[in-house]
């Protein structure tokens, strides 16, 4: 009996494999995402920084340190290995299925479980989540029901999942109860108790020891839970996947070849912004702090947060925090494989967790773990990756509600229960417009970094003018990406960079409202000013909820604001700013553009109470400039410049602010400093080469000054004009040898394309 009881998930098991197997060699690229395999590869080199252990899930990391240190083709080894996970995970829980549901309930439930494209995505990703089902599914099938022994191997399935993530700690009180409503004797309870709790202490242990060697905390809290509160409940959030600050996420160019460094500079950024040498504890403690401030202040954003992360949560949409991920997801999408909607499942998981209420003392452990789960991703965010870990959960209950659907005697009840299912499964697969955004900015992120490389191979060819076409193409393609799209040297002219790329973007057919939000951004940049109040007037009275995250503001009437601005409005500017204020009071741009249009310290102020100095210097800065006033953006980018030498796109918008604040020479020295550490992207093409050209401009005239505004007109591809200022430039410092060589690249830049 015991064997035949064991038959079906050997099936199940076999057929998973196959089936997943099969996917993985054939529809799957290789796994784009391997912050684990470098991480790894650094720390048995010894050259990964002992506080970057607590950026890593701690078994998962240092499974991966094992295997490439004792096993051939590590990377290929552990895909596989969690494709066999995913298969032993698919056996488990068609067993725990068959101990509460019949036959064929239970293989539906299984089949649903296989053929979920999540599972199938995150299988392939080299992230912990498959190890948690398999360990979770483990957990629930051993305390279920059993003696000691069994409750002893539950205990450690949940102590190998805490080594992954603490997001279940509270299982380790609930189990206990569980325990105590099944047997209701002292001296067995405390038996089944101390044997399930004795591995899960020891991982505890280990990871306060561990926690204690890397911060001297005794805390067995890792993976930085401050930063990761932050990112699901800063101004910037609207509870879909990390939503980073501003500055960590810009900084993240400046270190590549580091593994997830996001981690790294909050560290950094706290502890410039702090001056204090900042312990992990108190940079976490730091960034919740942050986001517990922008909370406080808008107790109504927070309630509204909490009921957009309830529905992401049992919504059918998908929400991938890593871009292989979602390429693999539209790959399986492409491939045809049949799988059961989220939306439907869900719906049948509420009415199942309704109608099973009653019951709840047999269903504690299922009950616990799924609003355990929840209740995290409420807390922080949700991504269709946290959501991996309970999705067999979503299943249980469905399946409870079918049977109670299907054992119903009275018809009317079972088809109002029907009704009821199907009315909810399509309230959650409607899609609303963040989501929507967050589909069009992964595809169209992806479309412009390629045709950006494109850019940059056609250029290192020689090919210029299909050079700039792609750089156009880029920047039409993902215009939030503004200053990190245009390659140096490339000629724009006519009709100059910003109307290029517009050109390109309208050639585009009834364009969505994200597509539309593009183009009133490019129409802004470009001058456009009644092409682009017309979109943002459109988008504003239609109410659209843009999700632009950290990449750029995401309400229409901020750039209704700038719009205003531009025509020297500035009444009507701060009008526009007011109404986007009171959309999205912690927005970091609207408050900078605020402060400097009003001088109201407040509004400086939120900035570093909802974010960091850094960041309220960089904006405050920028806004500054943008309404031009460089004397006023000085301190702050200078500030920021002192704190942060290495910030790139930082110091160029210092040169910008010592260029038109009279410091042009100075200036130049900065700007020039940055592109030799990196010429590509450039930016601030108005005003840098304005303040360039004031400089020439001051007497007495210098070939410093004449060959310095030359080098700035190539890097924005003003090539003639490049050249007259190096030949003035040569008229006084003849036989100058820098002079000589830069004359002779723009004559090899513009002597056109090289023939195919």
């Amino acid at each position: 009996m015991k064997n035949k009881a064991l038959a079906w998930p050997l099936l199940a098991f076999l057929a998973t494999m196959l089936l997943h197997g099969l996917i993985v060699a054939r529809h799957f690229p290789a796994p784009g995402f391997l912050k684990y395999q470098l991480a790894a590869r650094q720390y048995n080199d010894r050259h990964l920084d002992k506080e970057r252990l607590a950026d890593f899930s701690p078994l998962y990391f240092h499974l991966h340190a094992a295997a490439q240190k004792w096993l051939p083709h590590s990377e290929k080894v552990i895909l596989w290995f969690q494709v066999l996970l995913t298969a032993l995970a698919a056996g488990l829980l068609l067993r725990l299925l068959q101990l509460y549901f019949p036959p064929l309930l239970s293989w539906i439930g299984t089949a649903i479980f296989v053929c979920d494209r999540s599972i199938m995505v995150y299988e392939h990703v080299f992230e912990p989540e498959i190890l948690l089902l398999f360990f979770l599914l483990a957990f629930l099938l051993c305390c279920g029901s059993g003696g000691p022994s069994r409750y002893f191997l539950g205990g450690s399935f949940l102590a190998l999942a805490l080594l992954c993530r603490l997001n279940f700690l509270p299982l380790m009180v609930l189990a206990p109860w569980h325990f105590w409503l099944q047997i209701k004797k002292p001296p067995e309870w405390f038996k089944a108790s101390a044997c399930f709790l004795l591995p899960v202490f020891l991982a505890l242990g280990f990871l306060s020891l561990r926690n204690h060697s890397l911060q001297g905390s005794f805390s067995p809290l890792a993976m930085n839970p401050g930063t990761v509160f932050f990112e699901g409940n800063n101004p910037n959030s609207l509870g879909q996947s990390s939503i980073y600050p501003p500055m960590v996420y810009d900084l993240a160019d400046e270190f590549p070849g580091q593994p997830d460094f996001q981690h790294a500079l909050y560290r950094l950024v706290a502890r410039a912004d702090s001056g204090k040498k900042l312990g992990i504890g108190a940079v976490n403690r730091f960034w919740s702090g942050k986001a517990l401030n922008f909370l406080r202040d808008h107790p109504v954003i927070f309630l509204r947060l909490l009921g957009a992360k309830a529905n992401f949560f049992f919504h059918n949409f998908r929400r991938h925090d890593l871009a292989t991920a979602f390429w693999d997801d539209q790959e399986l999408g492409r491939a045809k494989i049949p799988t059961l909607p989220l939306a439907l499942v869900s719906a049948l998981a509420i009415l199942g967790i309704f109608l099973a209420r009653g019951d709840w003392r047999r269903y504690l452990l299922f009950y616990g773990l799924f609003f355990s789960q929840m209740a995290v991703m409420l807390l922080t965010y949700v991504s269709a990756r946290q959501r991996l870990a309970v999705y067999p959960l979503f299943i249980f209950f469905a399946c409870l509600a079918a049977q109670k659907i299907w054992t119903q005697e009275r018809r009317s009840r079972q088809i109002l229960a029907t009704a009821a299912v199907l009315g909810l499964a399509m309230l959650l697969a409607v899609e609303n417009d963040a989501m929507k955004e967050e589909t069009h900015q992964w595809k169209n992120f992806r479309l412009s970094q390629d045709l950006y490389r494109r850019a940059l191979q056609q250029r290192k060819n020689g090919f210029w003018a299909d050079a700039g076409i792609s750089s156009l193409q880029a920047m039409a393609a993902a215009p939030w990406l503004g200053d990190s799209l245009r390659p140096a040297n490339l000629s724009f002219t006519p009709p100059g960079y910003f109307r290029g790329a517009l050109a390109i973007h309208e050639t585009l057919a009834n364009p969505d409202f994200s597509h539309l939000f593009d183009r009133g951004v490019l129409s802004l940049a470009a001058g456009e000013l009644g092409k682009a109040q017309v979109i943002f007037s459109r988008l504003s009275e239609q109410g659209r909820q843009l999700k632009r995250d950290y990449d750029q503001s995401s309400q229409p009437r901020f750039y209704l604001a700038r719009i205003a601005l531009k025509k020297n409005d500035r009444a009507s500017a701060r009008l526009w700013l007011t109404q986007a204020g009171m959309e999205a009071p912690g927005d970091p741009e609207i408050l900078a553009l605020s402060y400097v249009l009003t001088g109201r310290t407040d509004f400086r102020d939120r900035i570093e109470r909802y974010f960091d100095g850094l960041d309220r210097d960089f904006f405050i800065g920028k806004a500054f400039l943008e309404i031009g006033e460089p004397k006023q953006a000085l301190p702050y980018l200078a500030r920021l410049g002192r704190l942060l030498p290495f910030y790139r796109r930082g110091q160029i918008y210092l040169a910008a602010a010592l260029a038109g604040s009279g410091q042009a020479e100075k200036g130049a020295e900065i700007y020039f400093a940055a592109l030799a550490r990196r010429q590509d992207p450039v930016f601030l093409e108005e005003e840098i080469l304005g303040a360039f050209r004031h400089w020439t401009e001051i007497p007495p005239a210098s070939a410093r000054s004449h060959f310095f505004y030359g080098l700035a007109l190539r890097q924005f591809g003003r090539h003639a004009s490049a050249l007259d200022e190096q030949q003035k430039a040569l008229s006084l410092a003849p036989g100058h040898t820098m002079i000589k060589k830069e004359m002779l690249r723009l004559a090899e830049i513009m002597q056109g394309p090289r023939p195919e």
